[in-house]
């Protein structure tokens, strides 16, 4: 886990990917901040970034699964939570 600051929450999915550079799984965007927090495939693996609610320094915590698991064209379960001030990624139940 990595410490960060902002509110508490739980993004969570399943998917399938075949491909080094399979895409966004979840996404989200602040309509007037510049925040965000994104769950992906990326040279085959899951990554999560989140930046704190203002991200007003543009520092980004970065997590990710071991590849390549995450484009193996199976069914995988990825979530990642930030609770008090920390991130942390699951990958198939298990913490990253």
């Amino acid at each position: 886990t990595i410490a960060v600051t902002s509110s508490e929450f739980t993004i969570a999915a399943w998917f399938q990917a075949r491909e080094r550079y399979a895409g966004t799984i979840v996404s989200f965007r602040h309509s007037s901040l510049p925040s965000q927090l994104d769950l992906y495939v990326r040279d085959y693996r899951v990554i999560c970034i989140a930046s704190d609610d203002t991200a007003v320094d543009g520092k980004h915590i970065w997590k990710w699964a071991p590849a390549p698991a995450a484009s193996d064209g199976q069914w995988h379960h990825a979530a990642f939570t930030r609770k008090a001030q920390f991130v942390e990624l699951f990958f198939d139940g298990q913490s990253q």
